[in-house]
Formats: structure tokens, sequence, C-alpha cells
């Protein structure tokens, strides 16, 4: 079960693995949450893009490229719109998008399981013709991935934090869960989902 002693700490120290460094986990499960219309949306593709274009800098934060494939479930047609006006504002070419690649269709990540393993397999698919490694999966938003779930039951939440973690496993891309506020400018839903991620950025 993992267990470790005083010995282990003999070992050198091992420095905190980061993705974009001070801002985002390299294998840690990501929330990104803000209020509708924040610019949460504009803020994950801008960090995917840095990412899968090998960047060497976000926010003047160093950057570990890999690919990344986009779960677009909200705005289909809008998201595409901001892909294409990223390419153009930046001077970016289709071809430059060697490493990203985004789905469009929500396979529930709350009831069906056989389509969670049907996911799992054409994001594989997907990575397999990337230049660079799959190491994001961004999944846009967390209540259109899980439709008929309810956002404050505790066995439903550890039921979806299981299948994202299982998405994890599978396809070797860390999940970045991009999520809504309440009201009261809080993680909008059961606290367990937000206590159980390791890093949050929220967009205001």
């Amino acid at each position: 079960f993992g267990a470790k002693t005083g010995s282990d700490l003999s070992a050198p120290v091992k420095p905190y693995p980061w993705r974009i460094k001070g801002i985002v986990p390299l294998n840690e499960t990501l929330l990104i949450d803000g209020p509708s219309r924040s610019g949460k949306t504009f803020e994950v593709v801008d960090m995917s893009m840095h990412l899968c274009m090998a960047k060497p800098t976000f926010a003047g934060r160093k950057v570990i490229p890999c690919g990344v494939v986009y779960l677009a479930y909200e705005g289909v047609s809008g998201f595409e719109n901001r892909v294409r006006a990223y390419l153009q504002h930046h001077g970016y070419k289709q071809t430059d998008l060697h490493s990203f690649a985004w789905l469009t269709k929500p396979p529930n990540l709350f009831s069906d399981e056989e389509k969670i393993e049907e996911l799992v397999n054409e994001i594989n698919q997907l990575a397999s013709r990337f230049t660079l490694p799959l190491g994001v999966l961004v999944i846009d938003t967390h209540n259109a991935s899980t439709r008929g779930a309810s956002e404050v039951k505790s066995e439903e939440i550890g039921k979806i934090m299981n299948h994202h973690d299982m998405l994890a496993e599978r396809t070797g891309a860390t999940p970045w869960i991009v999520g809504h506020t309440n009201s009261e400018g809080k993680h909008r839903g059961n606290e367990q989902f937000f206590n159980r991620i390791e890093a949050a950025i929220r967009v205001e």
C-alpha cells in the first residue's frame, strides 16, 4: 500500500513536477472554475495551445510541452471559432495543430462505463497521430460531461472522480476539469469534488 519510513527521507529531495511552472502540476488533476462568461475556456485554450505548439513559456513560466485532447462539450461551434481565431491572431497554420484534437459528443462520464471505454480508445487513437506525447485531457465542462448526475450527492461525485482517474490511467493524460462557481463565488456543488483535486485556478 505504498508505505514509507524515515529512512526514505535520506533520498535526495525531488522538485515538484510542473506542467506550467508554478501554475499547473504535471501529473495532478487541475480544476479551472469561475462564473459564466468569465473567460475560462479562453484561458484554457490559450494554455493548451502553448503546450501543444511547444512554446517555451506561458505568462513567463516554463512549459513542459505535450499533446492535448480537448473535450469541448459546451458551445461546440463557438469553440471551433475560438481555435480559428487563435490561429489567425498568432499567425499559425492548421498544420501547427499537430498535437491537438477536440471531441464534441459527450459520452456521459457519470453513468455509462462502456462509453468511457470507447472514449479512451478514441483518445488513444487520436494521440497516436500526434507529434508530441499526449499529456493533458481537458473536460469542458464538468456539468456537460456528466449529464443526469447530481452536483451534491457524494456517491455520484465519487463515481465521476473515479471515472476521471480511469481516463487518466488509460490515456496517460492529466485531466483539466472546467467547472462553474456559485453565487457566493465558491466551486458549485459537492465540496468533495474540490477537495480531491490537487490544484485549482479561478478565473474571474
